[in-house]
């Protein structure tokens, strides 16, 4: 699984990075995940990215939660006792986004929920499985052989490689090394966050570290990388796609196919004796 974090809705120029991306993958006839923060839906509008726009209808779009670093974060405003109470406001939150998403980029159904960073939530996880999200990316409740596994009553799949470890200055023998590692696993999410392709600094924690340090709008923007550290990321996002995508050891997928497996299966039920086994 190809899978995007993409949530950056302060820079209009960190848009720019989604479409490059997004046709890195079209380009070989591959889907990709793009895991959409419900406020940058509404900015793209904002900002008229019909290109952006254009390009991620060719791919499965998923959600990133509606303001990803904006206070109170998913996991501040469920940080309470009344599990409903926050159970409420997540499905409140989380409705707008899936909205904003549908309205912007006009996708049918959601098949991922992807949390901010380390913003787990269990309140999280039961309301997402309620709202009809079969899948929970980016997780630590999964085996180490990425099999992945229930808990909360939502399937968690982990998150397996980060593209911003080694693509700005991998050879074709790192790649190669990396992809014999991810063989090892059952599922294998490869991911990355778009803005960081083009800014070698974070827009959240430039402008929501452990707090709003701005008015919506009024945003700083992040220190660009130099210009051929970016050219040799989206040279080597290419080629491991070309890689995996010739290498008989894999299978690209997207999250709908993992929500269409664990349907397929029987259905969970628990007993009383499985619980002292």
């Amino acid at each position: 699984i190809f899978s995007f974090d993409t949530e950056d809705f302060t820079s209009n120029v960190s848009a720019d990075a989604i479409v490059r991306e997004a046709e890195i993958l079209r380009k070989h006839g591959v889907r990709g995940c793009f895991c959409l923060v419900g406020l940058l839906a509404k900015q793209l509008k904002a900002w008229g990215r019909n290109d952006v726009i254009e390009a991620l209808q060719h791919h499965e779009i998923n959600l990133h939660t509606y303001g990803h670093t904006l206070h109170p974060m998913i996991n501040e405003y469920t940080d309470i006792e009344d599990f409903e109470a926050a159970r409420a406001e997540l499905i409140r939150q989380e409705t707008e986004a899936i909205r904003l998403i549908k309205e912007t980029v006009g996708t049918d159904k959601i098949y991922a929920a992807v949390p901010p960073g380390n913003s787990k939530s269990y309140a999280a996880m039961y309301a997402y499985s309620d709202m009809g999200i079969p899948v929970y990316a980016d997780t630590f409740c999964d085996p180490s052989d990425g099999s992945g596994s229930w808990y909360c009553n939502i399937f968690h799949v982990e998150y397996a490689y980060c593209c911003e470890q080694n693509f700005f200055d991998a050879d074709e023998s790192k790649l190669k090394e990396i992809l014999d590692e991810l063989s090892k696993r059952k599922r294998a999410v490869i991911y990355t966050h778009p803005n960081a392709s083009l800014f070698d600094e974070w827009w959240d924690i430039l402008n929501y570290d452990k707090e709003n340090l701005c008015e919506f709008g009024e945003w700083k923007e992040c220190h660009r990388r130099p210009q051929e550290q970016s050219e040799k990321f989206y040279e080597n996002l290419n080629r491991i796609v070309e890689l995996i995508k010739n290498d008989s050891r894999f299978r690209i997928v997207t999250y709908k196919d993992v929500a269409d497996e664990i349907a397929e299966k029987t259905p969970r039920t628990i007993t009383r004796n499985d619980l002292y086994k």
